[in-house]
């Protein structure tokens, strides 16, 4: 019998819903990804906000997600490995206030990955997310320094731990 008289079984095809198949394409050992090849969700409950951001970020080679609210970024954490979280913290239903007590309760590691953004005075978001690391950026925010704010969020987090 040679090689050329085996048959190789078909394999069914498997649809992976769009969603899940973003969340786990860039799946990999960290040493293994580029410098801009990083995601980003963006949890901003105006629209126009959230497709100027994802816009501005894509074509900076990131790979940006949208949520509307703070339930619909839990749910999305629940599936993929975020390395910025851009939070509003004025949203209907789960607000950011919420949203970042919830990660701290569960996920606290992931609170250094958030960069907050919000018309509210930095002073009352500071006193009201005591003790946990945030950045703040107030709205309006400068979409250029929005940018720079993302890459040193993860430039800090992608320095080796060497002490």
């Amino acid at each position: 019998m040679s090689l050329n008289d085996l048959s190789v079984p078909s394999v069914p095809s498997v649809v992976i819903p769009p969603g899940l198949r973003f969340a786990c394409e860039s799946r990999g050992y960290e040493g293994d990804r580029l410098p801009q090849d990083r995601e980003i969700l963006v949890v901003e409950d105006d629209l126009a906000i959230r497709r100027l951001v994802r816009m501005v970020l894509g074509r900076k080679g990131y790979r940006v997600e949208e949520a509307a609210d703070g339930i619909e970024a839990v749910l999305k954490l629940g599936v993929c490995e975020y390395d910025v979280i851009i939070l509003d913290l004025m949203m209907p239903n789960l607000d950011g206030f919420a949203f970042m007590g919830t990660l701290a309760e569960n996920d606290p590691d992931r609170l250094k990955n958030v960069i907050v953004t919000s018309a509210a005075s930095p002073a009352v978001i500071k006193d009201r997310l005591r003790g946990q690391p945030f950045d703040v950026l107030p709205k309006p925010f400068d979409i250029n320094d929005l940018v720079e704010r993302v890459r040193a969020c993860i430039n800090a987090h992608q320095q080796p731990a060497a002490r």
